[in-house]
């Protein structure tokens, strides 16, 4: 899985952070943003997954980890880190950083090697966050080039590759190097895992994989907490035209589904900016076929 789990600028900056978030919180900031690292947490703490890449982690927030977590961090670079769990199928076998231009928050891309307990199969998954101003067919093709020789290097050429995490591009206009796939989920919100601050969405959030075999990723709207929205300010000025809308009795959020002002609307599920915010971006779960070694 992969998940932006959006950091303390990110969360409270006024030109492209999340209004809801400092609307909602106004002076008790430090409370709030600790409340909702905690309920990040709680997601984690009940995902079913063999790996977890994370981005916008600080040290903050690691600090929060519950006591008797199943998670370690396995491997980490400034604010990209990939955790384990205790109770999976696999056991990390090697890992390392690819250190390559265009990441944001993160001197180098981490990753861990897995190797099945059962099978012997491996996998190596990365947390990536590229930079919205990086060439991404660039950094695609000299990422990929860097991981496969760092992974040869461990365990040699058997392991399924699955780089995870936040592009800042829309996967649907991803061009993916030869022998990778890009996988993301159908079931988005709004076609999207994440709200750009010029209110539109896309699915920036994805996994980059060499597996021969199909990769079905999905997600939900648990948690979402969009940059733009209706009556909130944002750049200096509120916001007269957006996507969402936010309903203070309740907490609730909606979207306007045909994408014109006050069309069809939708309640976003899952979504309660209230008291159950949590990222501008979605947990993105993937399930990876492996090949036996």
């Amino acid at each position: 899985a992969t998940w932006k789990i959006l950091c303390l600028e990110d969360e409270y900056s006024e030109s492209w952070g999340c209004p809801l978030q400092i609307s909602l919180c106004g002076d008790d900031r430090g409370a709030c943003t600790e409340a909702r690292r905690r309920r990040v947490w709680g997601v984690i703490e009940g995902l079913g997954v063999d790996a977890l890449a994370l981005q916008e982690v600080e040290d903050e927030f690691l600090d929060l980890q519950p006591a008797g977590s199943k998670w370690t961090v396995a491997a980490r670079s400034g604010q990209c880190a990939v955790l384990f769990p205790v109770d999976s199928g696999f056991k990390v076998v090697g890992t390392g950083n690819v250190t390559i231009g265009g990441l944001t928050g993160c001197p180098s891309a981490p990753y861990v090697v897995l190797e099945s307990l059962s099978s012997g199969s491996l996998a190596a998954v990365a947390s990536v966050h590229v930079g919205a101003s990086s060439s991404l067919p660039n950094f695609s093709a000299g990422f990929v080039s860097a991981f496969e020789d760092k992974v040869e290097g461990l365990v040699g050429d058997k392991a399924t590759l699955v780089a995870a995490g936040d592009y800042n591009h829309n996967a649907t206009s991803a061009l993916s190097p030869e022998g990778w796939s890009v996988s993301h989920p159908s079931s988005a919100l709004a076609g999207g895992t994440s709200q750009h601050q010029d209110d539109w969405m896309g699915s920036f959030d994805w996994l980059l994989h060499n597996s021969p075999h199909p990769v079905l990723a999905s997600t939900s709207s648990e948690g979402f907490m969009p940059k733009s929205v209706l009556g909130l300010p944002q750049g200096g000025a509120l916001r007269e035209r957006a996507q969402f809308e936010f309903e203070e009795e309740g907490g609730e959020l909606w979207f306007d589904e045909i994408r014109e002002w006050k069309g069809e609307e939708v309640d976003v599920e899952g979504a309660r900016p209230q008291d159950e915010a949590m990222s501008d971006h979605l947990l993105v779960v993937g399930i990876v076929s492996l090949s036996s070694s």
